[in-house]
């Protein structure tokens, strides 16, 4: 699926359904995924096994080899030409995007251990 491809189809999804109307595209970019199986990524899941069972966890992580949201990976991640990836840290009732949005604070502080044990994984585990 690509950018171009998915604007065309809203574009004539519209037309047919509502002829007349007018579809602006104001902006967009690709959409973006590495794969589970990469090293990279396999050193962090490696490193969020250990942060796990360092703060004795009896549930392992949680991996998704995807995840809503717009953000520009695709972009970031050519031009550093390396992959890219993302660990949100939002409570499951956060209420994103809504006026009282929140982050509870040990979601923040247990965020802040999660990314420095990922940086620490990245340098310390081997690839399988």
């Amino acid at each position: 699926m690509n950018i171009d491809t998915v604007c065309r189809d809203i574009v004539e999804h519209v037309q047919t359904h509502c002829p007349g109307a007018q579809v602006e595209l104001i902006h967009g970019y690709e959409a973006y995924k590495v794969k589970v199986s990469h090293p990279q990524v396999q050193r962090v899941i490696g490193a969020m096994h250990d942060l796990c069972d360092s703060l004795g966890e009896a549930q392992t992580p949680v991996i998704l080899p995807t995840i809503g949201g717009s953000l520009p990976l695709h972009e970031l991640a050519q031009a550093l030409d390396m992959p890219l990836i993302s660990m949100p840290l939002a409570n499951h009732d956060d209420n994103q995007h809504a006026p009282n949005e929140n982050l509870r604070l040990n979601n923040f502080v247990n965020g802040i251990s999660t990314a420095l044990m990922a940086v620490h994984g990245l340098s310390q585990h081997q690839s399988p």
